[in-house]
């Protein structure tokens, strides 16, 4: 929460977000542990009864700056870090080595 700009702005007290997922980003479960975080569950409710993923949390859009942004930010960064740990990331970071 604390890289949220709505949550710096608006002062409020110290809070997180736990996602629970699998390899393949399928959710299995999350805590939200907030000031706001009534209102920040409900798109995560959605996306565990439709069986959506990770990558459809992280490229959804998000009003900026609301307190939703941050389970954008945490769905973008668990996406990227998937995609780091697989083949492709393995080529990136070998790439990466070539060029630097």
């Amino acid at each position: 929460m604390d890289q949220t700009d709505r949550w710096i702005t608006e002062g409020d007290s110290p809070g997180f977000l736990k996602v629970v997922h699998l390899p393949n980003g399928k959710l299995l479960g999350l805590t939200i542990v907030a000031p706001r975080a009534g209102e920040m569950i409900q798109e995560w409710v959605l996306a565990l009864d439709q069986g959506l993923k990770l990558v459809h949390m992280a490229e959804s859009i998000h009003i900026y700056p609301t307190y939703s942004l941050a389970s954008q930010q945490l769905a973008s960064k668990l996406r990227v870090e998937q995609l780091l740990s697989g083949a492709m990331g393995k080529f990136v970071r070998k790439y990466a080595r070539m060029v630097g």
